[in-house]
């Protein structure tokens, strides 16, 4: 692992950058099914989901995953009609 990205903080040789391997592993976690527990329907594309990790990183997501209404019950299948699977590939 190089420590020459430019948006990686510099590291003492021998010292553990654990804020990039927990960035990896959440990344890692985001692009996998396993522990899913959301799923967005999206042209009919199917997109399973940690929303504890998008509500972390987005208002929209906190506010819709864990406001009460019926998208924030387990296991929940929520159908997004305003925006195209190749778009919500990306957002995601």
């Amino acid at each position: 692992m190089s420590n020459s990205h430019p948006l990686r903080p510099f590291t003492a040789v021998g010292e553990i950058d654990h804020v990039h391997i927990l960035s990896e592993h959440i990344g890692a976690l985001l692009i996998g099914e396993e522990y899913g527990d959301v799923t967005f329907v999206v042209e009919k594309k199917r997109f399973p989901a940690h929303r504890v990790i998008l509500a972390a990183r987005c208002q929209y997501f906190r506010a819709l995953l864990y406001g009460g209404m019926r998208e924030s019950q387990p296991e929940a299948e929520i159908p997004l009609q305003d925006t195209t699977a190749e778009a919500f590939t990306m957002l995601l």
